[in-house]
């Protein structure tokens, strides 16, 4: 399948700007259509040198992968080099999030240096196209913020949504602030006039840029890493893999997505929902599980019903530990998103808050608050 090209002193002459055929997605492998390194253009962590830690190059591919034809546009990466003299030989390519992170702009940031990645291994960052370093969709503040007396005037109107409010309702509204009647906001107009088609920036055409990146760079296999947005982008680069097994595509030994991003979310009121979902989730699947089920009868309506207190009036305990509406969202939400394994404690917290009790409250508070890790993982 793929040759190894991890050698450090010949990769500048693999990187050369060699045009290379584009070929047709249906079942094909998607190739850029050529590439070059280049000087980082951006700013690097401290310790990286330009060219020796740090290899930056761009790769040119169509704007528009259902046309061959279609206008180029580039597409910028970094390969951040191994600390170790003999790295193993499959990268992690890196998929941000968003859409419209940059991660190449946070070069230098702690959270994207990756150098306890590199201590074993190559780790590829880039920008996804429409972000900075790659066919950046910059919208600028005046056409961003066209009907900004328009938003401001539904945000001091917004209405206090209820428990009992339909989602549609609160999805609706959230849509409002950020479209217009068609579902766009000011920007794609104004990128209409650059001459620019924004449907080309989709994830579909975002995936063919990644494995064509994939092939330019020549490892002999992959790990994918995503976070945010950036899981989403590689959940549909397995889906693409699935759809078709017969293509000579880049080895992927292994794909993470931290913090998963559903296919189907495409907009912003879809996001505002997440959070939500997710937690009256736990408490379903605590209903559908035989042992938790039996211990916490009906928990999902008492974790909302209990919502619905603290939304009218702060809890107070027998020792004066007040637990508010935002507190309690507040750890359920982080529970769900950044510590999982405290979710085991859900449903016995919420049925001790509904009692009046808040042991296991503080318990899983303080455990957010630190690094220690509870004893045990039992619902009961």
């Amino acid at each position: 399948m793929k040759h190894a090209a991890g050698l450090i002193l010949v990769m500048s002459l693999l990187m050369m700007a060699i045009p290379t055929a584009v070929m047709a997605q249906d079942g094909a492998v998607p190739q850029a259509i050529s590439g070059e390194t280049i000087p980082c253009p951006m700013p690097l962590a401290p310790g990286d040198v330009d060219g020796e830690t740090v290899v930056c190059g761009q790769i040119q591919v169509p704007s528009d992968w259902d046309d061959p034809d279609s206008d180029p546009i580039t597409i910028t990466y970094a390969r951040k080099l191994s600390h170790s003299l003999s790295p193993l030989a499959d990268p992690i390519i890196f998929f941000h999030g968003g859409p419209g992170g940059s991660v190449l702009a946070s070069q230098g940031s702690s959270h994207f240096d990756f150098n306890y990645l590199r201590e074993t291994r190559d780790v590829i960052v880039w920008d996804q196209r429409g972000n900075r370093y790659s066919a950046d969709l910059l919208c600028p503040q005046d056409v961003l913020n066209r009907d900004a007396s328009a938003k401001a005037e539904l945000v001091a109107e917004a209405p206090q949504f209820t428990l009992e409010d339909d989602q549609q309702a609160i999805t609706d509204y959230v849509e409002a602030l950020y479209f217009d009647a068609e579902g766009q906001g000011n920007c794609p107009a104004y990128f209409e006039e650059q001459g620019i088609d924004v449907s080309e920036y989709s994830t579909e055409n975002t995936v063919q840029d990644a494995i064509a990146l994939m092939n330019y760079l020549d490892y002999p296999v992959y790990n994918l890493f995503g976070i945010s947005y950036g899981t989403t982008v590689a959940t549909a680069i397995m889906e693409y893999y699935q759809a078709h097994p017969d293509a000579d595509l880049p080895l992927i030994r292994s794909t993470v997505i931290d913090g998963i991003a559903p296919l189907d979310m495409v907009s912003a009121a879809d996001a505002a929902l997440v959070a939500p979902r997710n937690m009256l989730r736990v408490f379903s699947d605590c209903e559908a599980d035989e042992a938790c089920g039996a211990a916490y009868p009906g928990i999902r309506q008492t974790f909302i019903d209990l919502l619905d207190t603290l939304e009218a009036e702060p809890l107070t305990d027998a020792d004066g530990v007040e637990v508010t509406l935002q507190d309690l969202i507040g750890v359920a939400s982080a529970a769900t998103s950044t510590r999982v394994d405290l979710i085991p404690y859900l449903p016995r917290m919420v049925d001790e808050l509904s009692g009046g009790e808040t042991a296991v409250y503080q318990t899983v508070r303080t455990l957010l608050s630190s690094e220690a890790q509870p004893a045990t993982a039992a619902p009961v």
